[in-house]
């Protein structure tokens, strides 16, 4: 392991499942503006429609022709966050996980593998590797097909040079919706735009929404619609007076994800909260939160330049899956999940050095146990059967 690689674990800790501060005022000391054309999009469609619901303006921060992910995106430890990908016995338990799906799946001549979101193109790197050596222990079976699905082209274009010697062909856009499929999407939910709501004494909700005065981006909050309302009610219990967040579009992110595959098995590995957790009050102030240079930022101050993110709702996520048709394999935190693929298989090779060991030793750690990555973090494996 490098030492990128030790620094980027050391970092997995502090990485996106931070709860968000107040960064506001350091964030004027140190002059951070929004990317200026992030500002002019945004001043744009609320000079014509009015103030922009926060989903709207996450979208544009995230993903519109000057957001983050198109323009200013740095995975890594010299770069804004840090995922588990930097770990290379998680591509480890992947390729074991993969293994078993095809398995699963009555061992197709041919599985496409589907990676969601490659970020700088660490675990397709790794995962190829350790598929192809798998692949030739079976003599040659299956043909693996690694298909990567990015929005941003700046992050395919990194991901192209990284992947350039391959052992397996790796190509970028829509999955082949006739073969069996195997998918994996590590810290891609989280990135979805969100509702950002609150419950008031009175039982009423409201949601932010972001325009731009003469300050600059400013959010304020108004009467929520029936529909944001009405979702709210359900999925959201949270007591009078505390704030949250709510994905909109989980159910068509889902009926999307059906066309990826004939048959799929699905892992999203990813930080979350239940409904459970939102009635108890544990997160008041909700989940969202944005980073810099690993540092927590404010979402719209930084808007274009640092990585939005809020907690996944799991039990939202799952019921949206359910009725577009995927079946719910199960949901367990990511240490769990991690074990039972093989994880700490990494750490007893045979002629493995000392330092090597303590090393990977320290890595898997930072992924396993609880009061980390490993119970903060929760793993949701979902089946689509081609509508049988």
């Amino acid at each position: 392991m490098t030492d990128i690689q030790n620094r980027s674990t050391d970092a997995i800790d502090h990485a996106r499942h931070t709860p968000m501060a107040a960064p506001d005022a350091a964030l004027r000391d140190e002059g951070m503006q929004p990317d200026p054309d992030v500002l002019a999009q945004v001043a744009s469609e609320a000079a014509a429609r009015g103030p922009l619901p926060f989903s709207r303006f996450m979208d544009i921060a995230l993903y519109g022709p000057a957001g983050y992910y198109t323009r200013h995106a740095r995975i890594g430890a010299a770069g804004d966050f840090v995922t588990a990908a930097a770990v290379p016995a998680f591509a480890d338990t992947m390729a074991r996980w993969v293994d078993r799906q095809w398995r699963a799946l009555g061992q197709p001549e041919v599985l496409q593998v589907v990676e969601i979101g490659a970020g700088e193109g660490t675990l397709a790197a790794e995962l190829t590797s350790r598929l192809a050596a798998w692949r030739q222990g079976q003599g040659g079976r299956p043909e693996i097909r690694f298909v990567i699905l990015e929005t941003s082209e700046m992050l395919a274009h990194r991901q192209r040079d990284k992947l350039a010697g391959a052992p397996l062909p790796v190509t970028w856009g829509a999955p082949d919706a006739a073969l069996d499929t195997t998918l994996i999407a590590n810290e891609v939910l989280d990135a979805l735009p969100v509702e950002r709501v609150r419950r008031m004494p009175d039982g009423r909700w409201e949601w932010a929404l972001v325009a731009v005065g003469e300050a600059g981006m400013e959010l304020s909050w108004d009467v929520a619609p029936p529909e944001i309302a009405e979702l709210c009610e359900t999925w959201l219990p949270i007591p009078p007076g505390t704030t949250a967040e709510l994905c909109p579009v989980y159910p068509s992110w889902f009926e999307s994800a059906r066309a990826w595959g004939r048959r799929i098995r699905a892992v999203w590995l990813d930080y979350g909260i239940t409904r459970a957790e939102w009635e108890s009050g544990v997160r008041p102030e909700g989940t969202l939160r944005a980073f810099l240079r690993h540092t927590l930022v404010h979402p719209v101050l930084a808007a274009g330049r640092c990585d939005i993110t809020a907690d996944v709702h799991w039990d939202w996520a799952m019921a949206a899956a359910e009725a577009v048709g995927w079946r719910v394999l199960g949901l367990r935190s990511q240490g769990a999940f991690l074990i039972a693929h093989g994880i700490l298989e990494s750490l007893v090779q045979p002629g493995l050095p000392d330092t090597e060991r303590v090393t990977r030793t320290a890595a898997v750690k930072t992924l396993i146990l609880p009061g980390g990555m490993g119970e903060r973090f929760s793993a949701l494996e979902l089946a689509w059967d081609g509508g049988a």
